[in-house]
């Protein structure tokens, strides 16, 4: 209230004084029959008011010190009757302020002056504090950082809980958050007088979270698979490495014919988040000699090929590698051969065996080759690369039988 900083008090006569004063009430008629100041409702306002008979007129008198100097007596006002009272403002100070009652215009006033009760005003009151804060963004991502901004009026210092570093009357602090929700931050100010508060609030957006498959994800060339995908708190996905993926979930079905990766991204409110997965295509092998069956020496080419493979090897032969190539054998071999090609990938393994045939050569004579009738004879043959030997055109063709 405005009366703690407005101290009205009576001042006692000195016992000295008894007698003049008691003078002066039998020589002058009292023209007051009262004299009050009142506090008013601002700082350093008060009413003078006074009662009792008197003349037409008032005349208020003022003396104040202030700083310690005291001013020279004077008249404020002059206020026609019946008004009885009079509202001031004063700033810090001590006053006195005195009443005649006079006819108009100065004239044929009473003698001698009626003191009011002394006014003394304290210093003006600080306001307690006022507070306005909030974020320079309604809502961030996790990690994502924003301001906190607040400004005060009347404010020593200020402190604040919610965020750190929050220590001058006014001015702005990054704040970030590592998990999502709504947070708040209350910043405190305060001065001599007492403390105010104000709040602001953001929200963190949880992150985004995306899942991905295949099913089933190990298939044959030209074989179905599902791809599903799913994005948490996601407004919408994209994917690269295969068409058809829109909407923050779903699933289409695709026949692959090779082993595909395909990368996932959901985005939303919160960070955006990436799932990777991949649909393995089983490999296939083939090797295979070209010309084949040759005859022993003759020169042939040994070719292979693969699908959904990294790399080939084969038993039987050397200089294979790669998932594709082809080795000349010249010359070519005397005995067949036989070729294991064994091709692998992402998706496991495959394998292809392939022998190379060497025509066969047969060689037959009788010793002696000249005889008389009744006479013996023996019939010898040989074979190469041959696994059984018949002739005809003689009595005992059918006991030539082996390879030799």
């Amino acid at each position: 209230m405005i009366s703690k900083y407005l101290k009205i008090s009576r001042l006692k006569p000195r016992r000295g004084l008894n007698l003049f004063l008691l003078l002066i009430l039998f020589s002058i008629p009292p023209f007051a029959a009262s004299q009050t100041v009142t506090p008013g409702d601002e700082w350093g306002e008060f009413t003078l008011s006074w009662s009792g008979a008197g003349k037409v007129e008032a005349q208020i008198y003022e003396t104040a010190t202030i700083n310690g100097v005291l001013s020279n007596p004077g008249r404020i006002a002059i206020v026609s009757l019946p008004t009885t009272s009079i509202k001031l403002q004063r700033g810090e100070g001590f006053y006195r302020f005195f009443l005649n009652k006079c006819e108009f215009n100065s004239f044929n006033c009473d003698h001698g002056a009626s003191a009011f009760p002394p006014v003394e005003i304290g210093p003006k009151p600080i306001p307690p504090p006022t507070v306005t804060a909030e974020f320079n963004k309604n809502a961030v991502r996790i990690g994502e950082s924003a301001n906190l901004e607040w400004s005060s009026t009347n404010a020593d210092s200020c402190s604040a809980t919610g965020v750190t570093g929050v220590s001058e009357p006014s001015g702005a602090v990054p704040a970030s958050w590592s998990t999502d929700g709504t947070y708040t931050a209350e910043v405190t100010c305060t001065n001599s007088s007492g403390s105010a508060s104000g709040d602001a609030s953001i929200v963190v957006h949880p992150d985004v979270i995306a899942s991905s498959g295949f099913s089933p994800n190990l298939i044959n060339s030209g074989q179905s698979t599902t791809y599903t995908w799913n994005g948490a708190n996601a407004t919408n996905c994209s994917a690269t490495g295969i068409s058809g993926v829109s909407g923050p979930s779903g699933s289409i079905v695709r026949a692959l014919t090779s082993t595909t990766t395909v990368t996932l991204t959901c985005t939303g409110l919160g960070r955006p988040d990436t799932s990777t997965s991949t649909v393995y295509v089983r490999p296939t092998a083939n090797g295979r000699f070209l010309p084949n069956p040759i005859d022993a020496g003759q020169s042939t080419t040994y070719s292979w090929s693969s699908t959904n493979a990294t790399n080939c090897s084969a038993t039987g032969i050397s200089g294979v590698s790669g998932p594709s190539g082809s080795i000349t054998l010249s010359p070519g071999p005397a005995t067949p051969l036989t070729v294991r090609l064994t091709c692998t990938g992402p998706g496991g393994s495959a394998y292809d065996e392939d022998t190379l045939y060497i025509r066969p050569t047969a060689h037959g004579n009788f010793s002696p080759d000249k005889i008389r009738r009744g006479e013996s004879s023996t019939y010898s043959w040989s074979s190469s690369n041959a696994t059984d030997c018949s002739a005809s055109g003689m009595s005992e063709a059918s006991r030539v039988s082996g390879p030799s």
